[in-house]
């Protein structure tokens, strides 16, 4: 929705997000907002870059966006999406190791997590076919480090402790 007024000799623009639910664009901006007063930008989107890039996970976030939240509710749980659980997994356990993808799956919780190892499966299944050999890697190793990731989420809830493991 896009809206342009006049207040004095200048124009204020208004451009709200929205799109229907399950639409192609998995980014958490629907609602967000642009505001620009003047000529001048006052609240942005903050724009686009290379999906291959890492900061493409974060850019794509709510948190990264214009969003009204009612007074008193914390910001969208830590995981997101089905999607973005899925690549920091996969990108954690590549840079981290175990112990790293273990730790994150801690904090995102066993629902995201068990559903972003699904994923992580197709999507390998899905790069093997376009001959994406790097993606294809990738996905495999969340799949083949999976029993062993569960191994230390269960030892360090077992320990008690939160966020080390053995």
């Amino acid at each position: 929705m896009a809206s342009v007024r006049r207040l004095g000799d200048d124009e204020v623009k208004l451009f709200i997000m929205g799109n229907k639910a399950g639409a192609g664009d998995a980014h958490e901006d629907k609602g967000s907002f642009v505001l620009e007063y003047a000529g001048d930008t006052f609240a942005m989107d903050p724009g686009t870059c290379d999906y291959a890039h890492p900061l493409s996970l974060t850019l794509k976030t709510c948190q990264r966006h214009n969003m009204l939240l009612p007074t008193g509710l914390a910001e969208r749980p830590l995981g997101g999406s089905t999607w973005e659980a899925c690549m920091r997994l996969a990108v954690t356990l590549e840079r981290e190791g175990e112990h790293g993808a273990a730790a994150l799956v801690r904090e995102l919780g066993e629902g995201p997590s068990v559903r972003a190892r699904e994923l992580a499966v197709w999507l390998y299944t899905i790069a093997e076919a376009r001959k994406r050999p790097d993606d294809a890697l990738l996905f495999n190793a969340l799949d083949a480090a999976w029993a062993r990731i569960q191994q230390l989420v269960a030892a360090a809830r077992s320990a008690g402790e939160q966020g080390r493991f053995a």
